[in-house]
């Protein structure tokens, strides 16, 4: 389950980007990524092969809209989220059992002090999940879903990208690992030009701020497209016909 986990998180990106694309019916290469529920189809895939029986799992009623993947070993159910960069598989059966809280590392690690998930049962089937992360300077929380076990089904929605994509505001994400430990993550805020670049790693992390009319914006990326197999130009083409999708799949699903 390690491995597998491990291998997503390392070879598949996170990008939202994508899934408003592939909502609005675009073509696009696994290699760019997916968002969470593309990551966790591909986990229960590899799961599977390691002879696993994987489910998928998804936030209470009301609460929001994430995917992640449960599956069975020794009797125990065990919790697997890509997108939360979480090193170990979480044993639920015996967090339930012992009603404890949970305290699992996660990614980036940095100047040794890696970013911490905290499982908590907050009921019979209902769980929180809260990430926070160390910057290098002070530790600060990132966010908190609340996953429920009854939703455990071994079928994802069809329109599971369109949904979600229609759900994001305008919040598009593309995070690449930079296979020792550390990602960068271009950032488009909601409804605006800005978009932002994150690099995290075991040094520390550093966030800078651009538009599409600053002359550098094409060299600010270009690691990240070269990590993607793709010039600077289409990686931002690939951002922006995504831009672009947003506005249409949240018009078809409302």
């Amino acid at each position: 389950m390690r491995e597998a986990l491990r291998d997503i998180q390392e070879r598949l990106p996170l990008n939202t980007f994508a899934s408003t694309l592939l909502a609005s019916g675009d073509d696009v290469p696994m290699r760019l990524g997916r968002n969470c529920v593309g990551q966790s189809r591909a986990l229960a895939g590899e799961l599977g092969k390691a002879g696993y029986k994987p489910s998928f799992i998804s936030l209470a009623r009301d609460t929001g809209t994430h995917y992640a993947v449960v599956t069975e070993e020794g009797g125990n159910l065990y919790f697997l989220d890509p997108s939360s960069l979480h090193v170990e598989p979480v044993n639920l059966t015996k967090m339930f059992r012992e009603k404890c809280l949970q305290v699992v590392d996660s990614r980036p690690a940095v100047k040794g002090i890696p970013s911490t998930l905290y499982f908590e049962p907050t009921g019979k089937t209902q769980f929180t999940v809260s990430k926070t992360i160390y910057d290098g300077q002070k530790t600060y929380p990132t966010y908190s879903y609340i996953f429920d076990k009854a939703t455990i089904s071994t079928l994802l929605p069809r329109d599971d990208d369109a949904y979600i994509a229609s759900r994001n505001e305008g919040r598009l994400t593309l995070r690449v690992s930079d296979g020792e430990g550390g990602y960068t993550v271009l950032k488009q805020e909601p409804n605006t030009g800005v978009r932002r670049l994150k690099r995290a790693n075991a040094a520390g992390i550093a966030e800078s701020t651009f538009t599409l009319a600053d002359p550098d914006f094409l060299e600010k990326i270009q690691n990240v497209a070269g990590q993607l197999l793709m010039s600077p130009e289409d990686l931002r083409a690939h951002m922006d016909r995504g831009i672009t999708s947003h506005g249409y799949v949240t018009a078809m699903v409302a």
